[in-house]
Order: C-alpha cells, then sequence, then structure tokens
C-alpha cells in the first residue's frame, strides 16, 4: 500500500504508515475533501441574474431591475472567491439582458421629458402641411397676411392658420375643399357671437346668465398648449363656422374647424390631431 503522505510503500491492509505513523483512512478523508473543496462551483446568483434577464419578457420589465443587481453581486462575489466559484458569464450575460428593458425605458422617459419640456411649444408650420392635414383645399390666390403655428404632444397636437383673402376666392376655398363642402355652417351674427371665453363666469344674476349662453366661446392664448396669440377669431356681427370632421381614413384624427369672418375676410383654419 502506497502511503499518500510520504511515499514509502507498505504491506497491504496496513492501517498506518510504518515510516511516518500517518493513518491510510484520514489521508485519504482529507485528500478526499482537499480535492473538493478547490474544485469551483457555479454561483447561483450568476444563474439567477441571466433567468431573470431573460424572464423580463415575460414578466415584465421590473424583472430586469433584480437581474441586473444580482449579476452585479454575482461578477464581485465570484473576484473575491479566488477560484472557488465560477460563472462569470453567465453574471455577464445577465447583466446584459437585464440592462435592455433599462435603457429603452430610460430613453423613453427622456424623450418624453424632451416632448413636455420643447415638443409642446408653439412652433413655426407649413400652411400647406394644415391644408392637407384638414383635407382642405389650396390657398387661394389672393390670400395675404398668411401665419401658420402650432404646438405637438406626445398623444396630441393642434397647428393654427390664418390668411385673408376676397370674398369670392373664400367661397371657391370652401367649395373646393372635401372635408367642409358639404358640411352646414354655424351662423354668428348679433344675436349669437363668437367671442374669447371671459375669466370670470360667475354670473350676479340670471339675465348675465342668459346672455352668456347666447352666444359661442373660444380660448385665448395662455402660453401653454393654446393657441398663438394673434389667433382671435372674434365675430361679433357676420360670419360662420364649419366643423372639420375627423379623417376616416385615420381613425377619425384629423379633426377642427373653419372659421371665416366676413366682416374682415378673415379665414381662422385649426386643426387637431390625436
Amino acid at each position: 500500500m502506497h502511503c499518500p503522505k510520504c511515499g514509502v510503500e507498505n504491506a497491504d491492509g496496513t492501517v498506518a504508515c510504518a515510516l511516518c505513523g500517518a493513518a491510510f483512512n484520514e489521508t485519504k478523508s482529507k485528500a478526499n475533501i482537499n480535492a473538493q473543496a478547490e474544485k469551483p462551483r457555479t454561483s447561483r446568483l450568476a444563474i439567477a441574474s441571466l433567468i431573470l434577464g431573460v424572464a423580463w419578457v415575460l414578466l415584465g420589465p421590473l424583472a430586469a431591475i433584480p437581474g441586473l443587481i444580482l449579476g452585479i453581486i454575482a461578477i464581485v462575489k465570484i473576484k473575491r472567491s479566488r477560484g472557488s466559484l465560477k460563472g462569470r458569464p453567465f453574471a455577464i450575460a445577465g447583466i446584459i439582458t437585464s440592462a435592455i428593458p433599462i435603457v429603452l425605458i430610460g430613453m423613453f422617459i427622456l424623450w418624453f421629458v424632451y416632448r413636455l419640456s420643447w415638443g409642446m411649444k408653439l412652433s413655426a408650420r407649413k400652411p400647406q402641411a394644415i391644408l392637407k392635414a384638414g383635407r382642405l383645399a389650396e390657398l387661394p390666390e389672393s390670400a395675404t397676411d398668411i401665419k401658420a403655428e402650432g404646438w405637438s404632444g406626445i398623444f396630441t397636437g393642434e397647428d393654427y392658420l390664418i390668411f385673408r383673402a376676397t370674398p369670392e376666392d373664400i367661397e371657391k376655398f370652401i367649395a373646393n375643399s372635401p372635408s367642409i363642402k358639404d358640411v352646414a355652417p354655424e351662423i354668428f351674427n348679433s344675436g349669437h357671437m363668437y367671442l374669447p371665453q371671459p375669466e370670470n363666469t360667475d354670473f350676479e344674476n340670471e339675465i348675465d346668465f342668459e346672455n352668456y349662453m347666447k352666444h359661442k366661446y373660444y380660448y385665448r392664448h395662455s402660453g401653454y398648449l393654446g393657441p398663438p396669440p394673434w389667433y382671435e377669431p372674434t365675430i361679433r356681427a357676420n360670419g360662420r363656422m364649419y366643423k372639420i370632421p375627423g379623417d376616416p381614413n385615420k381613425r377619425r384624427h384629423n379633426w377642427g374647424s373653419v372659421i371665416i369672418n366676413d366682416e374682415t375676410n378673415t379665414v381662422y383654419i385649426d386643426v387637431i390631431w390625436s
């Protein structure tokens, strides 16, 4: 029998080495323990990180957060284990797959904040684009004082256009606009005006309330999600409003109104998408 401690050959069946006195059973047991201790095991944290990094597709993006944390912890522990732990590739894969939804959510938040901060401010628009969205005719040849602005958010937006033209060209514009040529207009006159919404609607008596209800109102520029300062389609004597129906080919988007002040021959257009 070969002694694993000193290397001396001993007779078969010997309990202890004749030279060093080492017990054969004890030596074998220690050798097996050392051999097992030296064999690295795979980190469970690394495996869990990889599982969560893939499972977020089914469980939702929140599952990626613990997957990312476990992957980082696993790498740290594997590095400090001095070879007793393995599974670094699993941990790295778990970190990468878990980071994907987190990065996407972060990009969406940045985009959302950008839209709220900058995208919803009034900016210049092309008149032709507004007319096309509202399915309206081209600008009349006599059109002057043309202005166009609008704002857009994540889920909605509104564009505004104003121009002056001759009465004849305004009638041609209405007749050649597919979205409103068959629409019956709402008529405004001295008994039914189109006015800015008053700041105070606390009426002192019933007569004031009845007078208020005779007319139609619009909101002026407020500096946020409202029309431009120049868009004030007030009508006190003679005018009309055509409602632009939603586009049936675009899930009823692009609706709005065409307001005509027949006293000043001014056309006010607003087109809303949502």
